[in-house]
């Protein structure tokens, strides 16, 4: 109980997309891959659905070196088309987001066969981006640590 209650809505929804992705493995030691989404979803109201991005493209590669036992990695994430209400206004009014790329990079190198050390940085160029209006997403950061397993 409250000022917000939420169930569903009548009406109709529609979701029509496509989602493609590929993969490669261009040289030894090298994997890349690559997805697009494209996603046009509307609600009962024939208005653009919050949260869900019109556009996203996503990259990745993960490199082996030949020492085997270092693995470099990274990923960028560009979204365009985001929807959200501003919840703060009268009436909730639907806006779109500002455009974002994140770009996150990480390692790993084996010191035994049962011992990892690893790193990742994710936001690497530190972009200031919301993908909720109202709600911040995290700047720069990094983390080092040690993964066991048996």
């Amino acid at each position: 109980p409250g000022p917000y209650e939420y169930g569903n809505r009548d009406g109709k929804s529609d979701r029509r997309g496509v989602e493609l992705t590929i993969s490669a493995n261009p040289i030894q030691n090298l994997d890349l891959k690559g997805s697009y989404t494209y996603l046009d979803a509307t609600d009962s109201d024939d208005q653009t659905v919050t949260r869900r991005p019109r556009n996203e493209l996503g990259a990745r590669a993960q490199w082996r070196l030949p020492n085997v036992a270092t693995t470099l990695s990274g990923d960028v994430r560009y979204v365009e088309g985001l929807f959200g209400k501003e919840f703060w206004k009268e009436g909730s009014p639907r806006k779109e987001l500002p455009e974002f790329t994140v770009v996150n990079l990480a390692a790993t190198h084996s010191l035994t066969d049962h011992v990892d050390l690893t790193a990742r940085v994710t936001n690497a160029f530190d972009e200031d981006y919301q993908e909720v209006w109202g709600f911040a997403t995290r700047g720069r950061a990094a983390f080092v640590g040690v993964r066991t397993s048996w």
